[in-house]
């Protein structure tokens, strides 16, 4: 009997709780060709207008990821220079019931737990002519489309990425066992429901640097545990 007891106990943890790689999230944002430099404009803290409105840059997302980028305008009290800060917000949905790694393996039956493992990331496309600071990563339902939409919560943040600076050896993001985030990702893989990453970055565009031009693309590799009851 304790034979049969030990026999099934490792055939449960072999069989039965399966490690899944996800299917890469890819977020990405191509800013065109232009070859030109910032103008340098003076300006006064006091009357910043003169540095103009904020606006929407036009910018092509692929990979069905949605690319929204705008910037804002302003004085720099110490330069008194005229510079602009470019929000930029990748979103990209995740449905596991499209994912062939998670359907393959556990096709469409029911889980008793989904645990967050590890996500990885690598940025293997970086031509931008502009430094991009920490990028902010966050998780939420599968209609999100701005971090501060109900159910959107932080996960992480990409430490700043230099000009020009692609790099492909997978790095990773912090997400402590039960977080917040863990259970957004956790909760919507075990039941079946789309959910989604946000990442928002806000680089600043001065006088005199070359004007925003190249592309960037970020790849998400998540990988879960998966228990059957």
């Amino acid at each position: 009997m304790a034979a049969l007891v030990i026999a099934a106990t490792a055939c449960n943890t072999d069989i039965f709780n399966l490690e899944l790689n996800l299917e890469t999230v890819t977020l990405s944002a191509d800013f065109g060709s232009a070859t030109d430099t910032i103008p340098v404009i003076p300006c006064d803290p006091a009357t910043p207008v003169v540095c103009g409105e904020a606006q929407v840059v036009d910018t092509t997302a692929v990979h069905s990821a949605v690319a929204d980028v705008s910037v804002s305008p302003g004085c720099d009290a110490g330069t008194r220079q005229c510079f602009g800060d470019a929000t930029i917000v990748l979103v990209q949905p995740v449905n596991v019931l499209q994912d062939n790694n998670f359907t393959t393996r556990v096709a469409r039956g029911s889980t008793s737990l989904v645990r967050m493992v590890d996500i990885a990331y690598a940025m293997p496309v970086n031509t931008l002519t502009f430094a991009v600071p920490d990028i902010a990563v966050y998780v939420g339902p599968g209609d999100a489309v701005h971090a501060s939409d109900p159910g959107v919560v932080p996960v992480d943040t990409i430490p700043g990425v230099p000009a020009g600076t692609p790099f492909t050896d997978r790095r990773h993001l912090r997400i402590a066992e039960g977080s917040d985030a863990a259970n957004v990702i956790e909760q919507n893989i075990g039941a079946r429901t789309p959910f989604t990453f946000i990442l928002v970055t806000t680089p600043r565009i001065v006088g005199g640097a070359p004007a925003p031009a190249g592309a960037f693309e970020i790849d998400l590799y998540p990988t879960v545990q998966v228990g059957f009851p």
